[in-house]
């Protein structure tokens, strides 16, 4: 939802929303979600402005309270040395990150420090495993936001067609997951 300042322009903001983009996201719900994701490029020239960084950032989380906004913490770079400047300006940013989300109850972080195993031979980019997880983590997210939504209703899971016989319809009551059913139907 943005345009990323280009190669040849003035490296003192970061990225732009388009506007008619900005005027959309006023119209989601409690039941949509915004995700805010940024990377390492750049980083080592924003790295003495990670207020004003996380000062727009507070700016846009407040403009949307209107719904849930999950943000991506910055990935560790493995391409570079574990105490390089980088990956500590990576983890100072993280850490504020982090606590800056604690104080919006519609905001919550995915934790994109994972081990290296999720990503390329370089280190830099997530591997196709790294983006599953990635991915894994969205979805819990989501439906954890929709879930409390919707919480105080019984939600009725319902068997495919083929499957009629073969398993017993189940009603979620409130606090049980979809997980905690699909571990129950697996032992039929």
């Amino acid at each position: 939802m943005t345009n990323d300042t280009d190669n040849n322009s003035d490296k003192s903001d970061t990225s732009v929303p388009v506007i008619s983009e900005v005027n959309d996201l006023k119209n989601l719900g409690t039941k949509d979600v915004i995700i805010l994701s940024g990377g390492s490029n750049d980083l080592d020239h924003y790295c003495g402005k990670f207020n004003k960084v996380l000062s727009q950032l507070i700016k846009f989380i407040q403009l949307h309270n209107n719904t849930n906004i999950l943000i991506m913490s910055i990935p560790h770079r493995h391409d570079l040395d574990k105490h390089s400047m980088t990956n500590l300006a990576i983890k100072k940013f993280n850490e504020k990150l982090k606590s800056l989300s604690q104080r919006f109850s519609h905001v919550s972080i995915i934790d994109t420090n994972l081990n290296r195993y999720y990503f390329t031979r370089h280190g830099m980019h997530f591997n196709p495993k790294g983006k599953d997880e990635l991915a894994r983590q969205m979805a819990k997210l989501i439906n954890k936001f929709n879930y409390d939504k919707t919480k105080d209703k019984n939600v009725i899971i319902l068997n495919w067609k083929e499957d009629e016989n073969s398993l017993p319809s189940t009603q979620l009551s409130p606090g049980q997951t979809i997980d905690d059913i699909v571990s129950l139907q697996t032992k039929f």
